[in-house]
């Protein structure tokens, strides 16, 4: 508490009376009431022994005793008084702040701004907060300064809120004419391309119809349109700022959200309705991502937290590495990295966003960050009213896929795989292939070599920007890809074979050719494990 002086009332039946004065006040009070006293008894003195005092006289003596008796009436109803400032701010702003400034002192004082950090102060919340939610954010926040502690529990504490138009206005980007003749010329090609690169265009995987692509004029931009004025791009905008307006809300300063304008060009006097969305700086590859996820862990508790309260919020639920990256060169003051927000197509299922679907395409936040903030996702969930009957499944799974990473860098240092484009190296010719006649081991040799070629083909082809992982991992797609057309099914023995035995469910696929051949390349530690969908082998070399 800070030290305030104060003039106060000295008086015995004033309250303030009893304050403790200061050592100066002492001094000056005693001064001016003997000072006073002499001069008032000074004027008595020459009004009493002298007499024939002219009137000019008289008024002067009176002078004197009124003077006089003022200065001890002051100096006997005023003190000079120090007291301690109650209203005084607990943290100095000439002075960084303490922990005991910024954690209150009080346990129970703690668990309110615990449970309530997340509850709006302009509007009202959308579900009342758990207030005995058994896990706390201390259980699993790592030890951090007080003020970093402190940031974790009041950043999602709402502000006043901007409206949809003024969002609109602000984060709009420029479109340059020139950009505009490049759309203009370019529609045909834009049109008719989905993939791959053509006329000074490069574009991305979307959805059947949709369109997403760069323009070499406008490398900074991203652009995301469909044809004939579908709506759903007029919605995708307004969910981006409506994504926006719940950041600046609830304070989540870590998820950055790109700045996007809607424009439409005419040809032909047909309408395109376009979306253009700043490109941000991140690593495009998901396998990256999810390496970068595993290895800056540290730096991204309070990130995964504010995307956790993203999520209730909105509904949010296409969560992903590829979704959410995290910004290159990101921190903030902190040390906490950001996450960028690049497709908010999908808000409509905050359950699915936070612990997943039923496939595997929507894996859900839970199972994209390790146990200990697996934890904080749940507890965020609790805390916004949302049911967290998915979470155990999600968690479960989530933690076997992580030991399954361990398994798999074990596996990359015995086979000293360290960049990630070493070829894989096997002597085809030395597999054993038996009981199977000369002839049938001679097919499945030359299928076996076939395999290995394309394994090493892609490794060689794939991105130094992904990870180790990602550039072993490998589709073979067996509908499309002539080599490996029908091997899916071809069983090695024939019906009608000697030695054809029914296979059961279970069995069928280890005893085709392409499940066979490469259950025996695990055998031999020539890759790490194969898995089989309905249109793709997927091979981790």
């Amino acid at each position: 508490m800070s030290k305030v002086h104060s003039i106060a009332c000295g008086l015995p039946f004033c309250q303030s009376a009893q304050g403790k004065q200061t050592d100066l006040s002492i001094r000056l009070r005693v001064t001016a009431i003997a000072i006073g006293t002499i001069v008032a008894i000074g004027g008595i003195l020459i009004l009493r022994g002298t007499p024939g005092m002219s009137s000019l006289g008289h008024v002067a003596a009176w002078i004197e005793i009124s003077v006089g008796g003022t200065l001890v009436l002051i100096a006997a109803s005023v003190k000079y008084v120090e007291y301690e400032n109650t209203d005084a701010p607990l943290i100095n702003a000439d002075a960084p702040p303490t922990s005991e400034d910024l954690i209150p002192s009080k346990p129970a004082q703690r668990k309110e701004e615990l449970h309530t950090a997340d509850k709006p102060t302009t509007q009202v919340s959308r579900s009342k907060i758990n207030t005995d939610a058994s896990l706390t954010f201390e259980d699993f926040i790592p030890s951090k300064p007080a003020q970093r502690k402190e940031e974790l529990h009041t950043a999602d504490k709402p502000t006043t809120q901007v409206s949809r138009s003024e969002i609109a206005e602000e984060e709009a980007i420029l479109i340059s004419e020139e950009t505009i003749a490049k759309l203009q010329s370019s529609m045909a090609i834009i049109l008719e391309m989905a993939l791959g690169e053509r006329g000074g265009i490069k574009f991305y995987a979307s959805k059947f119809g949709h369109r997403i692509f760069t323009l070499d004029t406008a490398p900074d931009i991203i652009f995301k349109m469909a044809p004939n004025d579908n709506p759903s791009v007029r919605e995708r905008h307004q969910r981006t700022l409506a994504a926006i307006e719940v950041c600046r809300t609830y304070q989540l300063g870590l998820l950055v959200i790109p700045r996007v304008k809607l424009f439409t060009v005419t040809i032909k006097g047909e309408k395109y309705v376009i979306i253009a969305e700043q490109k941000l700086d991140i690593n495009p590859y998901e396998s990256a991502q999810e390496q970068y996820y595993e290895e800056f862990a540290d730096s991204l508790d309070e990130t995964i937290r504010q995307l956790a309260i993203f999520i209730c919020k909105t509904g949010y639920r296409d969560v992903a590495w590829r979704n959410n990256p995290i910004l290159n060169n990101s921190f903030d003051t902190n040390g906490n990295r950001r996450f960028a927000l690049i497709d908010l197509e999908d808000i409509d299922d905050p359950q699915i966003g936070l612990f997943g679907g039923t496939g595997e395409k929507t894996k859900g936040l839970v199972r994209c960050v390790n146990e200990r903030q697996g934890l904080i996702v749940e507890a965020i969930a609790k805390a916004n009213g949302i049911e967290t009957t998915r979470f155990h499944r999600a968690y479960e799974r989530r933690k076997a896929e992580l030991e399954d990473g361990k398994k798999l860098q074990l596996y990359y240092a015995k086979a000293e795989v360290v960049r990630g484009d070493e070829p894989v190296v096997g002597d085809i010719d030395s597999m054993d292939f038996a009981p199977y006649s000369a002839e049938k081991a001679a097919q499945l040799r030359t299928f076996a070599s076939i395999l290995l070629a394309a394994i090493n083909a892609k490794i060689a082809r794939s991105s130094p920007e992904e990870s180790i992982k990602g550039r072993r991992y490998i589709s073979i797609d067996f509908h499309n890809d002539e080599d490996f057309t029908g091997m899916e099914v071809k069983l090695i023995i024939a019906p009608g074979e000697e030695g054809y035995i029914r296979p059961t469910d279970d069995e069928f696929y280890n005893v085709t050719y392409l499940g066979f051949v490469t259950h025996k390349f695990v055998q031999m530690g020539l890759i790490y494990k194969a898995i089989r969908d309905p249109y793709y082998y997927y091979i981790q070399a």
